[in-house]
């Protein structure tokens, strides 16, 4: 089954696919203790002004509708028409503009650069991922964003997923080596998070790579500490979802990349902490 065709299918039976409990398009980290991807954007961000934003496979675009609500201008980009629909539905809703574009994110040629690149749970069904993270990097400013999630191949994908292709990456694959010359500001493997998006599918996990970079061109000058003082940014101390809803802090620096891995040994292993989760959280 094609991408397109699947996502038009299960976009039309839910009116809410994602993000379906909770204050969706809050604009403070606070409001997402289970989305620990959007809790780091958002406190990454504070000290930065609205710019441009590309939201790439942007599902029924609450980053995106999120981001302009926060003063960005935001081109979300979707491969599926009856999503594109309906983010421009939401959109107006929440009395916003987001200029929605259907495209597929492998061929898509991003017009001009942007402060914030959002690529939040798509790259796994593209193959060519060097291409599309190439693109991106291509289309961020001297010391913008680009926000990465992604299924890694730690957790084996369940049968029910096989209904279009899939392509994980490791945890130091691809993805993470693309973004080895860039300023990490937050890389966390989150192993075996169980999914809880589909009501119409069985019990089933996943294991996902999330990341936010900055690109190295002058991004000293946003910082609110000059690197190598000794005094520690925004983004260094983190709140971090723990298990049953509380939080706790946790500082993670490591040579200016914040690395949030929260893991206990388990016969030998490795195994990531599993956060809270929300039903149709995306982040």
């Amino acid at each position: 089954m094609q991408t397109a065709a699947y996502f038009d299918d299960v976009y039309r039976d839910y009116e809410r696919f994602w993000w379906r409990d909770g204050d969706r398009y809050a604009g403070h980290a606070e409001a997402y203790p289970c989305s620990l991807l959007t809790q780091m954007l958002l406190r990454v961000i504070k000290e930065r002004p609205p710019g441009r934003a590309l939201d790439l496979g942007a599902g029924e675009g609450t980053d995106s509708i999120r981001l302009a609500m926060l003063g960005y201008q935001v081109d979300a980009v979707e491969i599926s028409p009856v999503a594109a629909t309906k983010i421009a539905r939401f959109a107006s809703e929440a009395d916003v503009k987001v200029n929605v574009l259907v495209a597929d994110i492998g061929h898509f040629d991003p017009p001009g650069e942007y402060d914030v690149v959002i690529c939040n749970g798509v790259l796994h069904y593209v193959e060519n991922k060097e291409s599309v993270i190439g693109s991106m990097q291509a289309a961020t400013k001297g010391d913008g964003l680009n926000i990465v999630s992604l299924w890694s191949t730690y957790t084996t994908v369940p049968a029910c997923h096989e209904i279009v292709p899939v392509f994980c990456d490791d945890e130091q694959g691809i993805v993470t080596k693309l973004y080895e010359p860039w300023h990490s500001e937050f890389l966390y493997f989150e192993r075996d998070k169980p999914e809880t998006a589909h009501a119409d599918m069985p019990k089933h996990s996943h294991s996902h790579i999330k990341l936010i970079a900055r690109n190295p061109g002058s991004w000293d000058r946003a910082l609110p500490f000059q690197r190598g003082s000794g005094q520690r940014s925004r983004a260094d101390i983190d709140v971090v979802a723990d298990q049953g809803g509380r939080t706790r802090r946790a500082d993670h620096r490591r040579d200016g990349v914040v690395a949030a891995r929260a893991v206990r040994e388990q016969d030998g292993r490795p195994v990531g902490r599993r956060p809270p989760v929300t039903p149709g959280d995306q982040g």
